[in-house]
């Protein structure tokens, strides 16, 4: 649970409010699954913010599934709003746990409303792989558009974020990195 104190004045006196930014009740004891109930972030899907709801995690030696529902807080006072809704789900590979490199794939579906109209849909891809001597990242948001958002930007589909990283260890003191961004406001 992570808490911060305040007050309506803008002030902060320790003690005064807590406000409760995150705070979630995690099942992890059934096999590859894991269920989340709460206030927390997606495990697999970085554009996704905080929401309040439940989310299903299915973890393998190599593999992964999982989906998430909630609603967004409010973005004034951070509490409980059901004014944007927003529902995922993921596909992973990875490798397995404690082998010399880490790498995964994860593909992935979110979609956000508010009241009936559509916030934002997107199709979501990460690639990771990680050793002593080179890390690798890379991420690619593909927003679908319909309706006014498909007229004001011209097309049904479009890439909307495209990050990318990479960092090699040419010895102890030296590294090379380097990196990509084109990410933008979504409509």
């Amino acid at each position: 649970m992570r808490l911060a104190t305040g007050t309506d004045s803008g002030r902060s006196t320790p003690g005064s409010s807590t406000r409760v930014y995150q705070a979630a009740v995690h099942l992890d004891e059934f096999g590859p699954v894991r269920l989340s109930v709460g206030r927390q972030f997606s495990n697999a899907l970085s554009p996704v913010g905080l929401f309040d709801g439940v989310a299903a995690d299915l973890n393998w030696t190599h593999a992964g599934l999982g989906f998430f529902a909630g609603n967004q807080p409010d973005v004034a006072d951070f509490g409980v709003s059901n004014a944007i809704r927003e529902y995922g789900a993921y596909a992973r590979l990875h490798s397995a746990r404690g082998g010399g490199g880490v790498w995964s794939l994860t593909t992935g579906a979110i979609g956000s409303y508010a009241k009936d109209a559509v916030n934002r849909e997107f199709l979501y891809f990460q690639g990771l792989f990680v050793n002593r001597a080179l890390s690798l990242y890379a991420s690619q948001e593909i927003d679908y558009n319909r309706g006014w958002k498909a007229d004001l930007e011209g097309a049904a589909t479009m890439p909307t974020a495209t990050f990318a990283t990479a960092r090699l260890a040419l010895g102890a003191p030296l590294s090379v990195h380097a990196g990509y961004d084109n990410r933008r406001s979504v409509r």
